[in-house]
């Protein structure tokens, strides 16, 4: 348990309570609280759906979500209103304008079934809902590809749904979806880590020295050809 939840146990219990007032079957024993963040697109390792609600004075801020089986983005309405969605594809967040924006995901950890008797205790006496025996039933059917070639196909589907969305005026560079564009701005080609940019041409290669190094020795490879 987290110095946070321990320090504030009233505020944690309301949470929850808050949580299983909306999906009362739905198992979770961890929560994330994150104030204003826009998350480029990415993986967790969460177990079962993941419930996600954003709450506060803002405009956009919609979670989109990438199939990698149907190559299709889809993007879900999450302010004040629970989503549920599977973690374990790509999926990050839709710009925003104003704020402050609240989001609360309710999810179980992957590693949940190593959590001792005494912690799954704790947890039920502060309204979490873990599950049976500690873990989780797993989603039917496997990531398809490597998680750098999920972000990578996540990317590029994005961008052709934000080009179909071209009719609106971005509030920051023209031709684009209201923002939309700005989530999931880069992915490194050597170690798949992804950011958001807001400006300028997407980066190809994070600030690690060993992507940089790899990419120095791939460009004097190819020149040497």
């Amino acid at each position: 348990m987290s110095a946070a939840s321990e320090a504030r146990p009233v505020l944690t219990k309301l949470l929850a309570v808050f949580v299983r007032h909306h999906f009362a079957e739905v198992p979770f024993c961890s929560l994330a609280v994150a104030h204003s963040s826009e998350s480029a697109a990415h993986e967790d390792p969460n177990v079962g759906r993941t419930a996600l609600i954003a709450i506060g004075r803002f405009t956009g801020g919609r979670l989109w979500t990438y199939d990698a089986a149907s190559h299709k983005i889809e993007t879900n309405a999450v302010k004040n209103k629970f989503v549920l969605f599977n973690a374990r594809e790509p999926h990050g967040t839709c710009a925003f304008q104003g704020g402050p924006r609240f989001t609360i995901t309710a999810y179980v950890h992957v590693r949940a079934g190593a959590a001792s008797a005494d912690l799954l205790g704790q947890l039920r006496d502060l309204g979490f809902r873990p599950p049976v025996g500690g873990s989780a039933q797993a989603l039917p059917g496997k990531p398809l590809g490597t998680r750098t070639e999920r972000l990578r196909s996540a990317r590029t589907a994005w961008r052709h749904y934000c080009g179909r969305r071209s009719g609106q005026k971005c509030v920051t560079q023209p031709g684009r979806a209201p923002g939309e564009h700005r989530a999931a701005g880069w992915i490194c080609l050597w170690c798949g880590a992804t950011g958001v940019q807001h400006a300028g041409r997407p980066r190809k290669i994070c600030k690690r020295e060993k992507c940089r190094l790899q990419a120095k020795r791939a460009r004097k490879s190819k020149a040497e050809l």
